[in-house]
């Protein structure tokens, strides 16, 4: 079984991602679980819904989405932007899912220049205000 299921990976490794590295390490990171595991972990990740809890992150936080996303819908950054008020959205109209890959050298300017940003006085209102932790359900 999972070899069939690697194979059809490796055909549409393609469609998913731009890199033709995508495919390799698609394959070792399959190798190393069993289908169920990853089946498992995709479904747990489409049934977790944290739109709720985002009024809840009081620091800047990025959001990275790749317009072609095959995988994720690529307007699933307004609920990001419309639940976190100092959200800081980078789009990037020609990648798909894993742009670090498609887009490395832009991916890395601005995923540094967010790192690097000087937030000064938001940050430290923000850690003075505690944040309850929250708490996530999976149904099964």
């Amino acid at each position: 079984m999972m070899g069939t299921f690697r194979f059809a990976m490796k055909v549409a490794s393609p469609i998913i991602c731009r890199d033709e590295r995508f495919a390799a390490m698609m394959d070792r990171d399959l190798s190393r679980t069993t289908v169920e595991s990853f089946l498992l972990s995709i479904a747990s990740l489409r049934r977790t819904d944290l739109r709720p809890m985002l009024d809840q992150i009081k620091i800047p936080a990025m959001g990275i989405y790749g317009d072609r996303d095959v995988i994720v819908h690529p307007k699933q950054w307004q609920p990001m932007q419309k639940g976190i008020p100092q959200a800081q959205i980078e789009r990037f109209p020609t990648a798909g899912h894993f742009l670090m890959l498609e887009e490395p050298k832009d991916f890395g300017e601005r995923l540094k220049a967010f790192l690097d940003k000087d937030y000064g006085t938001q940050v430290s209102q923000a850690q003075s205000s505690p944040i309850p932790v929250p708490s996530v359900t999976l149904a099964p």
